[in-house]
């Protein structure tokens, strides 16, 4: 009981700077005096942290998907989100059937120096057996304070051999920039921009003046997926490229009250030609930048329309090291325009969001406010084999690019790699022998031919026939394997490249093959 007059009291006053009315008060009443029957009269034991924390999370729920409560446990996942660092070994890690293995390393870590490779699997960490482990509870078992050991036991890649290695837990940093060059035989700068993380515009900045020296005439910025972070960041991103002084957004909260937010660094180049790359995916801080670039008609946006984010969030603390992250304003892009597609005030209405309004840019192009930044230029979305999207989703890319790198320690030249013919001959005889199948498309078709036929019994050609075609789709079926081999080996080569040269590698193998860059680099 002691517990909850702590938090009653806590309540009481933020309720009273927050909200003053007799409603607050009087279900702030009624849910206090239901706990506290529930703790005099309720025939077992409460356990009140589950019951009145799952409260405030469902409570949380009624609002939107981005007021949340922090736990104490998820603290150092949020602080990693916010500022791109952590303490551990620097390794993703996934699951695979009952045990967990390593799905990529980062270049420097100390997983890297000590000989751990993608694909082997971990089995121990501090003689703890990992046997049916979460990937959630292998991942906090690695990650610690910096600077203290983590022992870890290994079964190597397609070995049955084991290696115990001890490494020293040290500074993580996921950098915002994992890649930036020239796009080849251009002069077009080409900046994979994945997170708003503390310091990512200085990345962003060193990236740009770094391509400019390498003889970049234009820049390429990469939002796509981008799912957005710190507004200050992409402010101060925006300030590369324009004037200082200018404004970049604006935010509004419950009151109504407007505040105006300006560049204040001196940019980089106001003048160099700039394009910005946008899909579904690119959101909040993404659509900020994208959305003011455009509103001040400083660069050109291609792709697909964004996710359409444009609700500001603030970290308040809680007692016993909890935070609310809570939705305190929307942002405004300098025409004007709110990109926030969903208005969850609203959200039980049917139709409940207006149609969308005109705003016009600085040198008087229209745009609108309709859930999201739409691209000058739209670009559709790429779209791929049902056997690509099987290669990988089952694993089979992955497994083959393990399998070549253990036969092929040796570094290899990133930037010129390219499977020849007997290599992929080799990849096509490896995939036949996982057993792999799919269903393409003229198989979906003739299933639902044959259905539609079951019906109508005296129109059914014979089943000799029906097994005719299917043995025919079959060998067409294995014969894809070549025939898309266009398709499918840039994928194959990207997988191949990160084992040597990382994630900086598979983005450089990636733009080679890549439309989008492509449509965007034809424009610059």
């Amino acid at each position: 009981m002691k517990r909850i007059f702590m938090l009653w009291f806590c309540l009481l006053a933020v309720s009273a700077s927050a909200q003053s009315s007799f409603s607050a008060a009087k279900n702030i009443d009624i849910y206090f005096s239901a706990l506290k029957g529930l703790d005099l009269f309720y025939v077992d034991t409460v356990d009140f942290e589950t019951l009145i924390q799952g409260s405030v999370d469902e409570m949380l729920q009624s609002l939107d998907p981005y007021t949340v409560r922090i736990s104490e446990n998820a603290a150092d996942d949020f602080d990693f989100s916010t500022t791109g660092e952590y303490g551990g070994v620097g390794m993703l890690i996934r699951q695979r059937s009952h045990s967990v293995e390593v799905a990529e390393i980062y270049e420097g870590a100390p997983a890297q120096k000590a000989g751990i490779n993608v694909g082997d699997q971990i089995l121990l960490i501090d003689s703890i057996n990992l046997q049916n482990k979460s990937v959630s509870d292998v991942s906090a078992s690695l990650k610690g304070k910096i600077g203290t050991p983590v022992k870890v036991k290994i079964l190597k890649y397609n070995s049955k051999d084991t290696a115990n290695f001890t490494i020293t837990r040290s500074k993580i940093h996921l950098p915002a920039v994992p890649y930036f060059g020239i796009v080849p035989n251009t002069k077009v700068g080409y900046i994979s921009f994945t997170t708003f993380t503390s310091n990512c515009s200085n990345e962003v900045k060193q990236a740009a003046a770094r391509l400019k020296e390498m003889g970049a005439t234009s820049l390429l910025l990469d939002l796509r997926s981008n799912t957005g972070g710190l507004m200050d960041e992409a402010i101060n991103i925006v300030g590369l490229f324009v004037p200082k002084g200018q404004n970049v957004v604006s935010i509004k909260g419950r009151a109504g009250k407007e505040s105006k937010i300006k560049t204040s660094r001196q940019p980089i180049d106001v003048k160099i030609p700039l394009a910005v790359l946008i899909n579904g995916m690119s959101a909040s801080s993404s659509e900020i930048v994208a959305g003011a670039l455009q509103d001040l008609d400083r660069a050109v946006i291609i792709g697909q329309k964004s996710f359409g984010k444009g609700l500001v969030q603030s970290v308040i603390p809680l007692p016993f090291n909890q935070r609310l992250k809570i939705t305190t304003a929307r942002y405004y892009t300098p025409s004007g325009r709110c990109v926030q597609a969903v208005n969850y005030a609203n959200k039980k209405k049917p139709n409940n969001n207006p149609p969308p309004r005109t705003f016009k840019t600085a040198g008087g192009r229209l745009v609108y406010d309709a859930g999201g930044i739409s691209p000058d230029i739209a670009l559709p979305r790429a779209k791929y084999s049902a056997l690509l999207q099987a290669l990988v989703e089952k694993d089979v890319i992955y497994g083959f690019a393990n399998r070549y790198y253990a036969a092929r320690p040796a570094d290899v030249n990133a930037s010129a790699f390219a499977l020849s013919d007997a290599e992929y001959q080799d990849f096509v005889s490896y995939t036949k022998t996982l057993n792999f199948s799919y269903q393409t498309l003229e198989e979906q078709k003739f299933n639902e031919f044959e259905k539609a036929l079951s019906a109508a019994a005296d129109s059914v050609p014979s089943a000799f026939r029906l097994a005719e075609i299917k043995d025919m789709l079959q060998k067409y079926k294995f014969n894809d394997l070549l025939v898309r081999r266009p398709e499918i080996q840039p994928f194959i080569e990207q997988e191949i490249i990160s084992r040597y040269a990382f994630q900086w590698g598979r983005i450089q193998a990636m733009i080679k093959s890549d439309k989008e860059v492509e449509a965007a680099v034809k424009l610059l």
